[in-house]
């Protein structure tokens, strides 16, 4: 049997070869993607925890990863603000870039980025311990909250910083890691007003912040925190002073912990019970305090503690005494004339406050000298819970009814007689620092006929006389006060009856005492003037004035023009006189000013004079009619 042989197509062939190819080429680029993709998913540098990919991913909540098969890889994210971070991420390196500018110092960039990935995580992995809590509940507990990341012993921690409502600054640091793609979150460390707590301190805190019920340790938890008002001590460290000490559990549903111990309040030994009950918020409060089984009234409790606080040396005085200090000054005499603020600061010197504990009330002290004698003085302050009032005081080296110290500081103040009063003006001097001997000597030599007079009704000195100022004399009136009545300071200027303003009264001043510097301020109130719409500085420039002492002018200067200004004692600046290349052009100084307000120079305004003058003279009529007056400053 002949045999016949059917050729295959070579097309077969052909097709099975392309298929190989590109398969080839897929799995190659599938290889070689997956290559690049794990340049992003390493750490970069120390930031171990995350891996590149996982920081902008937390950071971000969403990562965008373009991959190049023969270039560099790029992560990016957008925050709350729309700004775009993006990571270039290469062999050589890695380059960030925000909103496509280059950012010159990476890792700190790179730090803030990986500061916000922690705090995601933070603020969405349970904390430890706390995992049936909210872990954003800090964000409800802290205001102006600061985060901060940091690493300590090869472990990432971000601090969290912020002030509760009562005004505590608190850092919490929690450590992160991560266990088989988990992560975990732990509080390891709580730190309140630059004090570190102790771990039951901290449980008590945290547990305020995460509202967790406190069911174990409750003892050890009141030990170890703190009451509101004394909180640079802890209860267990106060309260272990006491002898026969004894810590009971009285009330577990309620946080009730007992106390009971032996104190010795003002030489007796007394038989102390303190309820401590930790509310609702996690603060440890006194529940109710019992001696030798009698129990105190609520309002008294505070006085007590403060006492046994104190008794060593754990009360804070300088607080309590600030405290109370203020709703002193606040109160009225008995006289009701005047507050204690207003009684202290006329009648004493070398004020000082002291506060004495007592086992049911506190006891201020103020004590001084009257300022008219010099008498030594002290009064007392009595703080109980049914008020605050002033007890027995001392006056001189006598102890008194304190009504009757009050009133014989206010006889000495009155003894002071109208001749000491001008005795302490006249021979005072308001400007220490003047070669002048005194004030009488000064103002003397300014005015003539000088009239010196104590006005009873005022408490005040009044100095009247006619002195120069500008181009005419002044009636002056200098009224003086006396700094408690040992310090005279000039009060007001009057000239011709109108009330001069302060620049006014420095510049005269300075002529009275011989003290140049004590006027330039006269200078500062022209520049600063406005004309129409701008101030003469800025029409006229900054440099080029000065003061004529002479004629009291303050006066721009410069190659072309001079400027002479007068200030009223009421403040009001005019332009007295005006000078172009030494041609007197007062009477055109208003439309000069203006034309340089405007922008314009005074090469233009000659050119305007040329041409006027160039013009043929107008009708006769026209001549007579009268100019218009000019307007404005002038």
């Amino acid at each position: 049997m002949r045999r016949y042989s059917v050729p295959k197509k070579r097309g077969g062939k052909m097709v099975a070869f392309l298929v190989i190819a590109i398969v080839s080429i897929v799995i190659i680029g599938v290889v070689l993607f997956n290559i690049r993709l794990q340049i992003v998913q390493r750490p970069f540098r120390d930031f171990k925890l995350l891996s590149i990919r996982e920081v902008f991913q937390y950071a971000f909540g969403e990562a965008n990863v373009q991959v190049s098969l023969f270039g560099s890889v790029k992560v990016s994210g957008k925050n709350e603000m729309n700004d775009t971070y993006t990571a270039i991420v290469s062999k050589d390196g890695i380059f960030i870039q925000i909103n496509g500018t280059a950012q010159p110092d990476v890792e700190d960039v790179y730090k803030e980025i990986y500061t916000r990935a922690l705090y995601k995580i933070v603020m969405t992995t349970p904390l430890s311990d706390y995992e049936s809590s909210d872990p954003k509940a800090f964000l409800s507990y802290l205001n102006n909250i600061a985060i901060e990341y940091y690493k300590e012993n090869e472990k990432d921690y971000l601090r969290i910083t912020g002030s509760d409502k009562e005004g505590n600054i608190l850092e919490i640091s929690y450590a992160i890691t991560k266990f088989g793609g988990k992560f975990k979150v732990t509080a390891e460390k709580l730190v309140i007003n630059g004090k570190e707590l102790n771990s039951s301190a901290m449980r008590v805190t945290l547990a305020k912040i995460y509202k967790k019920e406190i069911d174990k340790d409750l003892i050890e938890a009141v030990k170890n925190s703190f009451l509101k008002d004394f909180q640079k001590v802890s209860i267990g460290e106060v309260f272990s002073k006491l002898s026969n000490l004894r810590w009971t559990i009285k009330d577990e549903t309620s946080k009730i912990v007992e106390l009971n111990g032996i104190e010795k309040i003002e030489e007796n030994e007394v038989a102390l019970t303190i309820g401590f009950r930790i509310n609702e918020d996690g603060d440890t409060v006194v529940d109710y305090l019992l001696l030798n089984g009698e129990k105190v009234d609520e309002k008294a409790i505070v006085y007590y503690i403060s006492y046994i606080y104190s008794k060593y040396g754990y009360a804070d005085k300088e607080k309590d005494i600030a405290k109370f200090k203020d709703l002193i000054l606040k109160s009225r005499l008995p006289n009701g004339l005047s507050t204690f603020q207003e009684f202290f600061d006329k009648n004493f010197s070398e004020v000082q406050w002291d506060m004495y504990y007592k086992p049911n009330s506190y006891e201020f002290v103020v004590s001084g000298k009257t300022r008219a004698k010099n008498t030594p003085v002290e009064l007392r302050f009595i703080s109980t819970p049914d008020g605050l009032y002033l007890a027995e005081s001392v006056y001189g080296s006598e102890k008194a009814k304190s009504d009757i110290v009050i009133n014989n500081i206010l006889n000495e103040s009155l003894q002071v007689s109208q001749t000491d009063i001008l005795s302490v003006v006249m021979n005072g001097k308001i400007v220490k620092y003047s070669p002048v001997q005194s004030n009488k000597v000064a103002f003397e030599s300014f005015l003539k006929s000088p009239v010196w007079q104590y006005d009873s009704n005022a408490d005040r000195v009044v100095l009247s006389g006619i002195g120069k100022y500008g181009s005419r004399n002044w009636n002056f009136k200098f009224v003086f006060e006396t700094f408690f009545g040992k310090e005279p300071v000039l009060e007001y200027v009057y000239m011709d009856g109108i009330q001069a303003i302060d620049e006014v009264v420095d510049y005269i001043v300075s002529k009275v005492f011989k003290v140049d510097t004590l006027g330039n301020n006269l200078t500062e109130l022209v520049k600063n003037t406005i004309f129409t719409y701008k101030t003469y500085e800025e029409i006229l420039g900054p440099i080029g004035w000065s003061i004529d002492r002479q004629y009291d002018r303050v006066v721009f200067s410069s190659s072309n023009l001079n400027v002479y200004f007068s200030v009223e004692p009421s403040g009001k600046v005019n332009v007295v006189q005006l000078f172009y290349k030494g041609q007197d052009m007062s009477t055109k100084a208003a439309e000069i000013v203006k034309l340089l307000e405007d922008g314009g120079s005074l090469e233009s305004l000659e050119k305007k004079k040329t041409q006027e003058s160039q013009q043929p003279p107008q009708e006769e009529k026209e001549q007579q009619q009268p100019e218009a007056p000019q307007m404005g400053q002038f």
